[in-house]
């Protein structure tokens, strides 16, 4: 999929700070039969033009001349359909959305798409964790400075051991585990950011494998209209096209044959 042009640059920086990808050998690849598939936890949304100040165009012309952080707070807070965004609140968000339902989370779509591709032809048997693995950042640090959540995933991704102990995971043998994170995950103006980061792992001796990532660009409309009702276009973008991210990681990866993954 062709990124807009217009972030390229900024693509290519991103890209640079998180180190060489890493194809497996062919050889262990074809060993695969077995396959543990882990969502790791997504950082919030990153919406440019805020939606506060999108919605309150009063506040936007006050913040030319009055610091916003003097009459807002600058949360994560739960928007449309559960989807977490930083950005400028006027009030406390709730704790929880209504029913006790949990925010949406990514990485737990993209996780349950990778067991349907490697599971396909019925070679490789699959297994989603029911949760996600939780980044190693402390409460406070959970906030709407995005640069808190950036530090965390590139350290998870450059890695060259795996950090969670698989080796007793479940009572059937595992011959490898398959980790998915979100690196760029934002709104620009008109621009939607979705960067897919896939790690192979022995779950036994917690070996980085091979790790891959795939990213796009894409020129979708604007972020209310994106992230309204319950934000259904934007999950279903972020779906469909993680979908596709998906089968370019296991292509280099080794999993997919040409024919299956995206042109």
């Amino acid at each position: 999929m062709k990124p807009y042009t217009l972030l390229l640059p900024l693509l290519v920086g991103l890209s640079g700070c998180l180190g060489p990808q890493i194809q497996p050998s062919t050889h262990s690849v074809s060993q695969i039969k077995t396959v543990l598939v882990v969502p790791i936890e997504a950082p919030p949304l990153e919406v440019t033009p805020d939606l506060l100040l999108t919605q309150q165009p009063n506040l936007a012309m006050l913040s030319e001349t009055i610091p916003l952080d003097s009459m807002l707070d600058r949360k994560v807070y739960r928007g449309p359909g559960g989807v977490l965004i930083a950005g400028w609140v006027n009030e406390t968000p709730a704790a929880k959305l209504p029913g006790g339902k949990a925010p949406w989370m990514p990485t737990m779509v993209l996780a349950q798409q990778i067991a349907s591709q490697l599971s396909s032809d019925g070679a490789i048997k699959t297994v989603v964790t029911e949760r996600y693995y939780k980044l190693p950042l402390a409460n406070e640090a959970r906030t709407a400075h995005l640069d808190n959540w950036r530090y965390p995933i590139r350290q998870w991704y450059k890695q060259a051991a795996a950090s969670i102990d698989y080796s007793r995971f479940g009572a059937d043998p595992l011959d490898a585990v398959l980790e998915v994170g979100l690196g760029g995950y934002s709104l620009w103006e008109k621009q939607v950011e979705l960067q897919v980061l896939m790690k192979l792992v022995d779950p036994y001796t917690k070996r980085v494998l091979g790790r891959t990532r795939s990213e796009t660009y894409l020129a979708l409309g604007h972020a209310q209209a994106l992230l309204s009702g319950d934000g259904e276009k934007f999950k279903q973008f972020v779906t469909q096209t993680g979908t596709e991210l998906i089968a370019d990681g296991l292509k280099y990866f080794g999993f997919l044959s040409r024919s299956k993954a995206r042109p």
